[in-house]
């Protein structure tokens, strides 16, 4: 189990060891809250680079609408759908505009819908990250969209406890994380330095590049596989 207490050692005993912050080996309650801003950074950041979490959304066609956003201002239970409230909303799995894009849709029998077509029959065309476009119909149907979500932000509390914050992320993520953190941490130190050197920020920035590269070059976090399913792979991928 990863825990912000893995990544807060580790940076302590590595990254930042020979930093105020990270000197003691530990990472200090004082620095708690920094670091945990950087470390969420770090988690968006990659969400929007890598699909790390998928989630799916309901959406009630109206047949005067061509044009949805898929944000949270526009879900409602059943007994508000009307043309602007068409997204159900779902207690379970409650729309936190954390969208990142959308990736495949799919009609009320679970057959997969053509996305990004604009040759296709009833297009449906993303015209931004969170907006879509359908050609009105009537009757009018149910469209289930799956979409990439960031990842949920890591709260701090004054009480907070980093053994008791699970990272709901694979292992081999970690590294970029350290030298995410790593890179904010040094390009926050100011200092003088030769024109032409490398400063410890800037390794750290290549570094991190580095690793999501060799990431995507060794396929470790695939593409959504399509199950067949009602749609219940959400989390990891």
């Amino acid at each position: 189990m990863i825990t912000l207490e893995t990544i807060f050692n580790m940076l302590a005993q590595g990254e930042l060891s020979n930093t105020t912050i990270g000197n003691t080996g530990v990472i200090e309650e004082a620095d708690y809250a920094k670091i945990l801003g950087h470390v969420n950074l770090a988690l968006h950041t990659l969400s929007q680079r890598f699909i790390l979490k998928t989630k799916e959304i309901t959406l009630q066609q109206h047949a005067d609408v061509s044009r949805y956003y898929i944000r949270s201002e526009h879900a409602g239970d059943t007994s508000e759908l009307d043309d602007y409230t068409y997204l159900l909303y779902d207690e379970d799995m409650p729309l936190e505009d954390d969208l990142v894009k959308i990736l495949s849709a799919y009609d009320s029998l679970g057959d997969e819908l053509t996305l990004n077509d604009k040759y296709a029959d009833e297009p449906i065309i993303c015209v931004e990250p969170d907006v879509i476009s359908m050609t009105p119909c009537d009757p009018v149907e149910q469209i289930v969209l799956v979409y990439q979500a960031s990842y949920d932000k890591l709260i701090y509390t004054a009480d907070l406890d980093p053994s008791k914050i699970q990272l709901d992320i694979p292992y081999f993520l970690i590294t970029p994380i350290l030298y995410f953190v790593a890179n904010r941490v040094f390009s926050g130190i100011t200092s003088s330095i030769a024109e032409g050197t490398t400063t410890p920020g800037m390794t750290y920035a290549a570094k991190y590049e580095v690793a999501c590269r060799e990431l995507q070059r060794d396929n470790l976090i695939p593409d959504v596989q399509d199950t067949g399913q009602q749609f219940s792979n959400n989390g990891w991928v």
